[in-house]
């Protein structure tokens, strides 16, 4: 039994690979018009790649930077919404399969081992010692919070409704990053794209690794690149 087990576990390593990998591996190319794209600052339209024909631009919904961007600064609930739904859905067509086999896996070896569940299993060495323990912990934890969050979504809310003059507009998962975004600038005076000329990139990556080797002992060494895939590629050789 334990040889199974141990087979089973290696199986189930094997599709937590494969799941991550369908992800990194997925491309989601998604193509705007520049009137789409309306509140997306100037600096992420003439990035490289980003215009690919007169009055096209591709934001790749599996490039982390390029969809937070769009989800920050578009204007249009749509265009978010549009992006929202690729970017959450990358390699669903090969990792619905994988996620259901892995379900099937977890809940075998947790039986095998004597469990009621994967959830038993997995949580007996932590602080919440069972399945029921940690669902508690979250009950607990949601009602704790509901109200700050009812409260904050509200705000966002009446941002929404004064943008859209629909008194009745309601937040969705595709409008958090845009009304925050709004509501830094607007309540806060804070605009992420003005900081950006204070903080030029190669000044603050050198800032950066001036910090982690201060905090690290690490050192970061620019190195000469083998094979460049795009022009401003840098390499680092970083030891401790």
């Amino acid at each position: 039994q334990r040889q199974e087990v141990e087979k089973l576990r290696k199986d189930l390593a094997k599709l937590g690979t494969d799941f991550d990998s369908n992800i990194v591996e997925a491309q989601a190319p998604v193509v705007f018009t520049k009137a789409e794209l309306d509140g997306v600052p100037d600096s992420f339209l003439a990035s490289p790649g980003i215009k690919t024909g007169d009055d096209a631009f591709t934001v790749k919904a599996n490039v982390t930077w390029q969809t937070i961007a769009v989800m920050e600064n578009a204007k249009s609930e749509e265009v978010r919404k549009r992006l929202y739904l690729i970017h959450d859905s990358m390699a669903k067509d090969k990792n619905v399969a994988v996620l259901n086999q892995m379900l099937a896996l977890r809940n075998k070896i947790a039986l095998r081992l004597g469990y009621k569940s994967w959830a038993d299993f997995q949580t007996e060495i932590k602080m919440a010692k069972s399945a029921a323990g940690a669902e508690k912990y979250i009950n607990d934890l949601v009602t704790g919070s509901q109200p700050k969050f009812d409260a904050e979504v509200a705000e966002l809310r009446k941002l929404k409704a004064s943008e859209t003059k629909d008194p009745n507009a309601q937040i969705k998962l595709w409008d958090f990053r845009y009304y925050q975004n709004q509501l830094k600038k607007q309540k806060y005076a804070v605009d992420t794209e003005a900081l950006r000329v204070y903080f030029p990139f190669q000044k603050t990556l050198e800032g950066m690794f001036n910090i982690y080797q201060s905090i690290f002992g690490l050192k970061f060494e620019k190195i000469a690149v083998p094979q460049k895939w795009i022009d401003d590629l840098q390499l680092y050789a970083v030891s401790d």
